[in-house]
């Protein structure tokens, strides 16, 4: 069992109605696969005249124990119990009736009561109602999961189709489905059942003419959703095909959202069978039915055992399942239940300064670790106060301590507001401080921002928990106070997917207001930015902050940022929370240019359009062999889209060449052989990563795909070790690794097929200073070596000067400037560029 899946098994345990239903169910539906040793009326075993014999897997006559008839042989009649009594020995189930004997030798007419014959009573036939209960659970059960794996099969691999390719495949596929869904099911199924003699595959066929439909929905929504992650990207780029990324990098994880529905699309099952067994559509007469039963009941009130039996056997399966489908849900959340420390500590003594929050030998541990470790400070009020440290250090973790926000972690300390204690506060209680005294910013908002609501809902919920109502007026104050009065209107009326990245982060910034909090913690709010939008809502955020007089906890990895912003500066190192005064560094241009004339990459009147949109304009450049171009801009300057062009995961015109082969005119197949000479790394280095894939499948999956004759074993050890990563990360999964490990292995992942060209998207915005220089460092150190060539996609200026020999600076889709770096960074000639170096905080 993988880690991940160990994670979610004991997530599920941890719900005790969810687990106990499920031991509970598995045990009823294994006792009934054992039916015919429970609840038969032949013998498990017979011993007779030194031969053995198993009547329950095949019938003997009656001439085989004795008798003179040719017909099979009835183990109930007096005289063959006798003669094989006599000659050895006869061993009969517990109960001696299958689920169609009748039983003759009632003392009243049928229906009867329980007896010590017949535990639960008869039916009006006379047949033993526990062997009908027992032999009836196995045959709705076993329908249901056959039912159910094979509408599952069919619905998930139809989603996967409409939502992978999209487009017209969806539309006519949607379109089908609203047809095929407008039908009226139940009397189709009467109808074919009513021509047709019933029976368990011909019922399991048509079930499944519409049952196949219910995991459509989810499946398409998580492949739309995944096809455009970075980890789909960069299987693109390596060549992977459509099916084996469909079902290979995406399914695995899309089903996590199926898996959820499969409980509750059995129990759904079961109750189809039992109603169309009701009505008396369902398996043939005399099939052991859990919807016969229930017929019977209803025909026979007097009897009343036969209505106990069919209620309580039907709300103890259906039951047991929807308790299993609640725990299945919990273990896949995300958002497991919080368990914090339930000691409340008493209040410490105010001083005499306007203390906002004071934070008092604060730790926080997960399970035997301590990733915080005695923390104190406090945060005045109108005081911006920043943590600042490396990816790990412990930064994040103690601002989701203060707002309880930790799964599964153990915090002790004292953390308290306005002078209330806030460790061991209930959930309820701290809903009410969250969002309305407290207030997060996340680091990105397109994944903090619900994609499915518009701007102007999200905002008015905050407004809803906390007030009450919907202040219109006020939402429109907001839009004004982040920089968005000139198109509040489209924008409050936007999905967040419609903004740009300014946009979304001033949207997230007008909800946190929305609350009108005390306290904003804002936690790596700019990381995700270029440096024009950092440092608009850098200054956005001074401003708000004068205005309103809000103190701040502001977090950061970058010490540049944090001594723009902040009053106080904490630095957060293994834990630890210390006092700390950052120095200003001035960036200089420090790479050294080898000479070279091998031109490797020649791009020539580059153009992509998304619609009638022109997103990149007529760009020229060339790569030379053991080079760096650094390619600059703003967000929505283009960058990204020339990266994607030049491996073409998306389409382009003009002229891209790659060892003198023009690629836009390749075939797939052809291109398909040239990707291994021009790889990419993307931005982030865990979306960049499948996470259902081990460290080694995803370094290795190039060599599988270009057919590669090398030990794919020892190659990826060689490449780790050239990233800097020992073997024993070879059986890591994404999750268990650090951002600067994540992105060691997405540049192991492309170093792998040895590529001539690689190209670097934002490879270091992702992470903290120490990382990114040792990212840099490494390089640096594999160019040196390989004398590879890079492809530099940066907004920030420090590693454009570190690592570029030439650079090229990107407005609208258009190069405005370009040249060596050296010139470029001391003496820009475009005011543009000169704005771009204004807003990294060096100069």
């Amino acid at each position: 069992m993988t880690p991940l899946a160990k994670k979610h098994w004991q997530l599920f345990k941890s719900q005790k109605r969810a687990y106990w239903s499920f031991i509970l169910f598995t045990l009823i539906f294994v006792i009934s696969l054992f039916a015919e040793l429970i609840a038969n009326d032949k013998p498990i075993f017979v011993w007779y005249k030194g031969n053995a014999y198993f009547p329950i897997f095949q019938n003997y006559t009656d001439a085989t124990f004795g008798g003179s008839l040719p017909t099979y042989a009835d183990y109930k009649d007096q005289f063959t119990k006798e003669q094989i009594r006599q000659n050895g020995l006869i061993i009969m189930p517990p109960v001696e009736f299958s689920y169609d004997t009748i039983n003759y030798e009632l003392d009243a007419p049928a229906p009867t009561p329980p007896s010590l014959t017949n535990p639960l009573g008869t039916d009006d036939q006379g047949r033993d109602v526990f062997a009908r209960l027992l032999y009836g659970i196995r045959l709705s059960v076993l329908f249901g999961l056959l039912l159910t794996f094979f509408s599952s099969l069919i619905g998930i691999f139809v989603g996967a189709i409409q939502g992978y390719f999209g487009g017209k495949t969806d539309l006519f596929v949607q379109r089908f489905l609203e047809i095929w869904g407008s039908l009226p099911q139940m009397f189709i199924l009467i109808i074919v059942s009513s021509i047709f003699l019933p029976g368990f595959w011909s019922l399991l066929i048509v079930l499944l003419l519409f049952s196949w439909t219910s995991l459509v929905g989810v499946v398409r929504a998580e492949f739309l959703r995944c096809r455009n992650f970075d980890y789909v990207k960069a299987a693109r780029a390596l060549g992977v095909s459509d099916m084996r990324i469909m079902f290979r990098h995406i399914l695995p994880n899309a089903l996590v959202a199926s898996v959820t529905y499969i409980p509750f699309i059995l129990s759904g099952s079961i109750v189809a069978l039992t109603a169309l067994d009701f009505l008396g559509f369902g398996m043939p007469v005399g099939s052991a039915s859990l919807g016969e039963l229930v017929a019977q009941a209803k025909e026979n009130l007097s009897a009343p055992w036969l209505s106990v039996c069919a209620f309580v056997t039907m709300a103890v399966l259906l039951s047991c399942l929807v308790f299993i489908g609640e725990g299945v849900r919990f273990a896949f959340d995300t958002r497991a239940k919080r368990s914090f420390n339930e000691s409340v500590y008493k209040s410490v003594p105010q001083e005499k300064t306007q203390k906002l929050l004071s934070v008092r030998h604060l730790s926080v541990a997960f399970g035997d670790k301590t990733v915080l470790h005695d923390a104190s400070f406090d945060i005045q009020k109108g005081q911006v106060v920043a943590l600042v440290g490396e990816s790990g250090c412990g930064k994040s973790v103690t601002a989701l301590s203060i707002l309880g926000l930790l799964s599964n972690a153990k915090v002790k300390g004292s953390v308290q507001l306005n002078g209330q204690e806030l460790i061991g506060l209930s959930d309820r209680t701290m809903q009410k401080i969250r969002g309305r005294k407290i207030a997060l910013i996340f680091q990105e908002p397109m994944t903090s921002l619900n994609p499915l609501h518009k701007i102007k809902k999200q905002i008015a919920e905050v407004m809803q928990i906390h007030f009450g109502k919907v202040n219109q007026a006020r939402i429109f104050e907001l839009m004004d106070l982040v920089g968005l009065k000139h198109d509040k209107g489209r924008i409050l009326n936007s999905f967040p997917y419609q903004l740009s990245g300014g946009q979304r982060q001033r949207a997230m910034i007008a909800m946190a207001l929305a609350g009108d909090p005390d306290l904003l913690i804002a936690d790596e709010p700019t990381t995700a930015l270029d440096v024009v939008l950092q440092k608009q809502i850098l200054d956005l955020m001074k401003d708000l902050q004068k205005k309103l007089g809000l103190s701040v906890l502001f977090i950061s990895h970058d010490k540049k940022t944090v001594s723009y912003m902040a009053d106080r500066i904490y630095q957060v190192k293994k834990g630890q929370v210390r006092p700390f005064v950052p120095q200003k560094e001035r960036a200089n241009h420090k790479k050294i240019s080898k000479p070279t004339k091998n031109v490797l990459l020649t791009v020539h009147d580059l153009s992509v359009f998304y619609g009638k949109m022109e997103a990149l304009r007529h760009i020229d450049f060339n790569l030379m062999q053991g080079q760096t171009l650094g390619i600059v801009g703003e967000s929505g300057s283009g960058k990204s889209t020339l990266a994607n062009a030049l491996v073409r995961l998306i389409k382009a015109t003009g002229n891209i060449s790659l060892c003198n082969q023009n690629i836009l005119q390749l075939s797939d197949k052809k291109f398909n052989a040239l990707r291994r000479d021009i790889q990419i790394v993307f931005q982030d280095p865990f979306s960049s990563l499948n996470p259902r894939m081990t460290v080694a499948q995803i370094i290795a999956e190039g060599l599988h795909v270009h057919s590669c004759k090398t030990d794919a074993a020892s190659a990826v050890k060689k490449v780790l070790h050239e990233v800097g990563l020992s073997d024993e990360f070879m059986n890591r999964y994404p999750h268990e690794l650090s951002g600067g490990q994540r992105q060691r292995i997405s540049i192991a992942r492309a170093l792998i097929l040895n590529p001539k060209v690689l190209i670097l998207d934002e490879p270091t915005s992702a992470l903290d200073a120490k990382n990114k220089d040792l990212i840099l460092d490494l390089l640096d150190k594999i160019q040196k070596k390989t004398n590879i060539s890079y492809l530099l996609i940066t907004h920030d200026m420090d590693v454009v000067a570190k690592m570029s020999d030439n650079v090229m600076v990107l407005k609208d889709g258009r190069c405005v400037e370009s040249g060596p770096a050296s010139t470029i960074l001391s003496d820009p000639k475009q005011e543009y560029t000169r704005s771009l170096l204004s807003a990294s905080f060096f100069n």
